[in-house]
């Protein structure tokens, strides 16, 4: 069964080259993220991850309004539609099949094919809550042009939350983003200008493959 690593990464040797076929990756494979899965150790890991990021959110008042970049098949968007009911809620995806098959599957939340790493990203509305959750390494090479686009949709004093899973092995990208230590470093001496960090917590309990990493931060005016 294809899997990821046929669509999105290839390896050179030690290190990973992003393909970024997402497209074909939505098309050919029914659950791209393992995302219903119900008794793997990634089923365990989404389970406990999208409940800090739901935690994440709660700990701030401003969230009438909220987009997760990256949603893919909307699994979490639709989770965070149901914890945050009087909220509008919005997915965005560069996969125009990922964008069908939620509009299908969850009809009453709006999903955008938009490309946040584009520089002719636009977007009418202003938000209070901006999601990069496990998108991370996906934009990595266009970051800059990415909180760029987060900053220009977000309210004052609103909030991105950029969380993902790190491996203690990192073969992609360490040059831009070394492990969660490298996104704080990021966040507090790149992107200063724009934002500042507000909260910060990295799991490293050993619970699962994954190290879950989450940090939010608040849009300056």
């Amino acid at each position: 069964m294809a899997r990821s690593k046929d669509y999105i990464f290839e390896r050179k040797g030690k290190k990973l080259k992003l393909l970024g076929n997402f497209e074909e990756f939505y098309k050919n494979v029914d659950d791209p993220w393992d995302q219903t899965s119900k008794d793997s150790d990634i089923a365990s890991y989404y389970e406990f991850s999208r409940k800090r990021l739901i935690e994440c959110i709660l700990l701030h008042n401003s969230h009438n309004s909220i987009i997760e970049i990256g949603s893919g098949l909307g699994y979490l968007t639709n989770i965070i539609k149901n914890n945050f009911q009087q909220s509008f809620v919005s997915g965005f995806d560069i996969s125009k099949t990922a964008i069908q098959k939620s509009r299908m599957k969850y009809s009453d939340i709006e999903f955008c094919e938009k490309d946040i790493a584009s520089h002719n990203f636009k977007y009418k509305k202003h938000v209070d809550v901006v999601i990069l959750s496990q998108t991370l390494w996906y934009v990595l090479e266009n970051l800059d042009v990415v909180i760029n686009n987060i900053f220009s949709m977000l309210n004052n004093n609103g909030f991105m939350i950029i969380q993902m899973a790190f491996l203690n092995n990192q073969n992609y990208g360490k040059d831009i983003i070394n492990g969660f230590s490298g996104l704080v470093q990021y966040c507090e001496n790149d992107i200063n200008d724009m934002f500042e960090i507000v909260y910060k917590d990295f799991d490293n309990s050993k619970t699962f493959d994954y190290n879950d990493g989450i940090v939010c931060c608040r849009k300056k005016s």
